[in-house]
């Protein structure tokens, strides 16, 4: 899937964009989701998502997870090289992983 996803508000005739993201083809099983190097897993997932990037150290780069409205329901900074991020409290679903400009798909079961 390739795409944008917008929110989009209007008041008094004047349309309001904002929380724009941009996504790219990704690929997803049970087991991982690989892309940029990006791998998640497991995805889908009950209540936690392991992240590795083979490029990159991920340590201390900033992070945020949306849900498919494009609204942030959670974010912070990535405290290890493979870090561990909780998705306990999230309602089962659609999310997105948005780190530095790549943006990965995350399923809630």
């Amino acid at each position: 899937m390739v795409g944008s996803l917008c929110k989009v508000t209007s008041n008094l005739g004047i349309n309001y964009i904002f929380g724009c993201y941009r996504f790219t083809n990704y690929l997803i099983n049970s087991e991982k989701n690989t892309q940029n190097n990006f791998i998640i897993s497991p995805n889908p997932s009950q209540n936690f998502e392991t992240v590795s990037y083979t490029k990159y150290n991920l340590t201390n780069k900033p992070y945020k997870i949306t849900d498919a409205t494009g609204k942030v329901v959670r974010n912070g900074f990535l405290e290890t090289e493979n870090p561990t991020i909780s998705m306990e409290g999230f309602a089962t679903g659609l999310y997105y992983l948005i780190i530095e400009n790549t943006t990965v798909k995350l399923v809630k079961q």
